[in-house]
């Protein structure tokens, strides 16, 4: 369970992956944000509905529910921290600060924040920002070759070659969409979410746009097709955590996952034939795009 659900963070606002995808497409980062809120929704929705038909099956042991006080002593508790991604996306959106101005606040907020309550300790501070200089080092590596990558691709036509082999496979939208799916989860299974939209967006546009795909749209299916990733073999990055912190072997928790595989795809499938999921509430809050 802890697995699948893992794909549900990069769905909602604020993404990485999404911030990636519209930089790539050239899309509203709002836009993108808004649009990853309800497939969010929708994939925790159906992990637990799935969860529950398993305890009811297998009878898994219930914890006792909550009260309706610990549920308002513990909300006041995380309430501080909360304010903190729901202003990135704020910000945002109602254009008070760019993508990066907003991480930039957040960050001097959550600083501020631990500094206030006497949890932020130098240590624990100078392993972050190790960790952070780490992590934007590697990604400005994959983002540098893959941008020789991408233009060795365009050189090639390997576009243009793409977009004729699936013209000539078929001109219907339906099938196009389910090609691209099946290809994203395939590829998913073997390679990050980043360096993956690093090659492949610029590829699939041009199809993306003959056929009449919203862009916003299409980056919230390449999303979750992605992400999906994290939870299947050989380099599933949640089955390795997940077995290292349990202690579990890797192919017990990959048999275990397989099951809640099922609601993901299926959700997948509905917001990839249904668009309305994905383009509903950027279109009601920011008007719909011209």
């Amino acid at each position: 369970m802890t697995v699948a659900s893992s794909v549900i963070g990069p769905l909602i606002p604020p993404s990485i992956g999404l911030l990636v995808y519209a930089y790539l497409a050239q899309t509203s980062v709002a836009r993108l944000f808004l649009a990853g809120i309800l497939p969010g929704v929708l994939v925790g929705a159906a992990l637990m509905v799935t969860n529950r038909i398993f305890a009811e099956i297998y009878d898994f042991p219930q914890s006792p529910r909550a009260s309706l006080r610990e549920v308002v002593a513990k909300g006041k508790l995380a309430l501080p921290a909360m304010v903190a991604p729901a202003f990135i996306v704020i910000a945002i959106v109602w254009g008070f600060a760019t993508a990066h101005e907003a991480g930039v606040i957040a960050c001097a907020y959550a600083l501020l924040l631990g500094a206030l309550t006497g949890q932020l300790r130098r240590a624990e501070l100078w392993a972050a920002l190790s960790d952070t200089v780490v992590v934007t080092s590697v990604i400005m590596m994959i983002i540098g070759f893959t941008t020789v990558m991408g233009w060795l691709i365009a050189i090639e036509q390997v576009p243009q070659m793409l977009a004729a082999g699936v013209l000539e496979a078929t001109d219907s939208r339906p099938v196009f969409l389910l090609i691209t799916v099946v290809f994203l989860i395939v590829i998913g299974c073997f390679i990050e979410g980043v360096p993956a939209k690093l090659i492949l967006v610029p590829i699939f546009l041009p199809l993306v746009d003959h056929f009449g795909i919203d862009r916003v749209h299409f980056g919230l299916i390449v999303q979750l097709a992605l992400l999906i990733g994290i939870a299947t073999p050989p380099m599933g990055v949640g089955l390795f955590i997940v077995a290292e912190i349990a202690r579990v072997p890797f192919e017990r928790v990959t048999m275990a996952t397989i099951p809640f595989l099922v609601p993901l795809v299926l959700v997948l499938l509905l917001i990839t034939y249904v668009p309305g999921f994905s383009l509903w509430l950027p279109d009601l809050i920011l008007g719909p795009e011209q």
